[in-house]
């Protein structure tokens, strides 16, 4: 693998950001081996299109074929790099590329290609909007996944590609990087970034994105960030049946307090007190799973 830096851009709908943060690369990465790619998770828009490619001679645009969302995007450009180093940034341009640049000095100083260098957002310049949901998932992660990460929501890192070979995470793989890295004793170094306001466009992140990120923290919890397939699995059935054995048995006090039901004759306790027995059951097999 050659010596350079390949910076992976996951875009969606960012039409008029794109290109102000690709002359901001070109500008501080001047004096660097590197090349860029550009993932277009199935925008409305085709970046091919409204961009000058020309303009770029270091760019690489390749387009999903459906929206894939922003860690698939972010694998599918990682599989295209040409060098072994990977940076990642947004492109909504609230990550200045001067920031990324600083992360890449830092790497590039350790002289230590087993090492990863992530971003903290310090001043984050974003909406209550998209802050408030942003600092809740935050929070959940951090507890669900005992990181020594500040700001796991922050997009800017430097990595080595071979970190991730045995990296399968079916979830938001972009959050759970660093998480990811200090399960594997991978040594992780967090530098404060600047953060700018968002100038076009419109956040696709919101309220709505807690709930799966949430599940996400919780399943990593479960498999102690083992992404083998099967732990993975056994994770998802375990939320499963405890879903439904916690509607099940609400729903049935529910009918208990507002219908007098009998609660020990209602077939929604029974079924939710056999879910609950059965999601037990699974816990305990991904436990014996860590312990070995």
């Amino acid at each position: 693998m050659n010596q350079g830096l390949s910076i992976v851009i996951p875009a969606l709908n960012e039409e008029e950001n794109i290109p102000k943060l690709l002359e901001q690369l070109d500008h501080y990465f001047v004096s660097y081996d590197y090349e860029i790619i550009l993932i277009d998770d199935f925008s409305d828009k085709k970046l091919e299109e409204v961009l000058d490619i020309t303009l770029h001679p270091n760019l690489t645009i390749s387009r999903n074929t459906f929206r894939l969302g922003q860690s698939d995007s972010i694998m599918n450009g990682i599989k295209l790099a040409n060098f072994n180093t990977i940076g990642l940034i947004d492109g909504d341009g609230q990550n200045p590329p001067s920031e990324l640049k600083k992360l890449y000095d830092r790497y590039l100083s350790e002289n230590n290609n087993e090492i990863a260098v992530i971003g903290k957002r310090l001043n984050r310049k974003d909406s209550l909007s998209k802050k408030i949901p942003s600092n809740i998932a935050n929070f959940l992660l951090r507890f669900l996944t005992k990181t020594n990460s500040k700001d796991l929501g922050c997009s800017l890192k430097v990595f080595s590609k071979h970190l991730i070979t045995d990296i399968d995470f079916q979830g938001d793989f972009h959050r759970f990087l660093t998480p990811l890295f200090e399960v594997r004793n991978i040594k992780t170094i967090e530098v404060g970034t600047n953060h700018n306001k968002r100038e076009h466009g419109k956040s696709n992140y919101g309220i709505r994105r807690i709930f799966p990120v949430l599940i996400d923290g919780i399943l990593f919890w479960l498999t102690k960030g083992d992404t083998k397939p099967s732990k993975y699995v056994l994770g998802n059935i375990t939320l499963l049946f405890l879903s439904i054995s916690i509607f099940s048995i609400s729903w049935a006090v529910y009918q208990k307090i507002v219908l007098n039901a009998f609660i020990h004759r209602n077939p929604l306790f029974i079924i939710g007190v056999i879910f609950f027995i059965a999601a037990l059951q699974f816990l305990s097999v991904i436990i014996l799973k860590n312990k070995n």
